[in-house]
């Protein structure tokens, strides 16, 4: 369809009969337009350039203002603080973001995205991101074996609380590592998790 097949093409205005029969959930915001005095040829127009064209920055950035991008997996993540500013490598920071964002391919990502859903192959409990990376018995070993002053909870409902009490998980001396060992867990737990699936 065309912006032309909802104009009266005597007059070019707007045909009221035919957004009614065709996109009445929009009549009112249709109707804001103001039409041209006459008749021009239909181009498409990305309104957030000067260009008129279409970028991929402003709609990645129209996106995340406007909230059409994937739903966010928090409500309130210091994306500074919480990944882009955790000292590790490009990679699991990408990663990371992956996980807040709810990116990464567990059963219940995929269900929003029209899969069928799918259980845990380690545990064969329903898959979701918390289950791969807290609450699967596996899981659970590998947090309870790390040698850390701090482990994450198995209260934790949300990735933010995750995210959040990972950046407690400080590495005990005789491990002599400096940068935070929470990333590598995360990131391990996921590549073991894609071995069994595949």
């Amino acid at each position: 369809m065309r912006v032309k097949d909802l104009l009266c093409p005597l007059s070019n205005k707007w045909n009221l009969e035919r957004i009614r029969s065709t996109l009445p959930q929009y009549e009112d915001v249709i109707l804001r337009i103001k039409t041209s005095s006459t008749q021009s040829p239909d181009s498409v127009v990305w309104l957030r350039e000067k260009s008129g064209e279409y970028s991929t920055k402003t709609g990645y950035s129209l996106g995340i203002t406007e909230g059409t991008t994937t739903p966010p997996a928090t409500g309130s993540l210091d994306w500074l603080g919480d990944i882009w500013n955790v000292k590790t490598s490009p990679k699991l920071k990408d990663f990371l973001w992956r996980v807040a964002k709810r990116a990464i391919p567990v059963s219940s990502n995929l269900e929003r995205r029209g899969f069928p859903s799918f259980n845990c192959k380690k545990c064969g409990g329903y898959e979701d991101d918390l289950r791969v990376f807290l609450s699967c018995p596996i899981a659970e070993e590998v947090w309870s074996l790390l040698p850390t002053t701090l482990k994450p909870s198995s209260s934790i409902s949300t990735l933010t609380e995750l995210f959040k009490q990972g950046k407690g998980c400080v590495p005990l001396p005789p491990t002599g590592l400096n940068a935070p060992i929470w990333p590598w867990v995360l990131w391990n737990l996921w590549k073991a998790r894609n071995k069994l699936v595949f």
